[in-house]
């Protein structure tokens, strides 16, 4: 059954027909979290996502805001963790145009194709 409240990127979570391309790599990022830095790594990232390491349980069903220091624009990335794994956050983003465009034009400069 579907949820209809649910965003299509969210519909599609955990399923290999996702709607954008992940980028694999490793950067140092933070993901703020009730006001306060969490220390992770993007392990891969897409205009509809970000999976990190490590797992932080507390922050599912969360609203989020992911930082790194290699994005090279002001801001942060705006979201909602959807799966906390075994190792893992993943973060489906909620952005404004701007700031998709913001990270489509970084991954274009800075990630190769998984």
């Amino acid at each position: 059954m579907i949820d209809d409240n649910r965003t299509e990127h969210e519909q599609r979570a955990g399923r290999d027909d996702r709607l954008d391309p992940r980028y694999e790599g490793r950067l140092e990022a933070f993901l703020m979290f009730r006001g306060a830095p969490w220390r992770c790594w993007i392990r891969d990232l897409s205009l509809g996502g970000a999976g990190l390491e490590p797992a932080l349980p507390a922050t599912l069903g969360q609203t989020v805001e992911l930082t790194c220091p290699s994005f090279g624009f002001d801001g942060g990335l705006s979201g909602r963790v959807v799966n906390v794994a075994d190792r893992r956050t993943c973060v489906a983003f909620e952005l404004e145009a701007h700031r998709i465009d913001d990270l489509a034009r970084f991954l274009a400069a800075n990630i190769e194709t998984a």
